[in-house]
């Protein structure tokens, strides 16, 4: 009982001598901190969810190096498919003297 005693004797001295205050502090910015920064990841994490539809350009995308045929377009359009025809090249792009390889779509 007197070593229970002499801690809490201890404990209440560095208190007032102000090197738990410091402790405290430094314990109760540290976990406000980590609850603020996880209710924000939080929230980011629901507006990306509700959003989810709206930020997906394509459900699905099917490349061919070849033009598709006539009716498979007719088809993919029949069920309601947006059918998107585009072409990919590597070119040049330069810039006062500055010269970079790109890929132009």
């Amino acid at each position: 009982m007197n070593l229970l005693r002499l801690s809490l004797n201890l404990l209440r001295r560095d208190w007032r001598a102000g090197e738990w205050r410091v402790l405290l502090l430094a314990l109760v910015l540290a976990v406000g901190s980590l609850a603020t920064v996880g209710l924000f990841a939080d929230r980011v994490r629901q507006a990306l969810q509700q959003q989810a539809q709206s930020l997906i350009g394509a459900d699905l995308r099917i490349t061919s190096t070849r033009p598709f045929s006539p009716a498979y377009r007719k088809a993919a359009e029949a069920r309601g498919l947006q059918v998107v025809q585009s072409r990919t090249f590597p070119s040049m792009v330069a810039h006062g003297e500055q010269v970079s390889l790109s890929e132009i779509q």
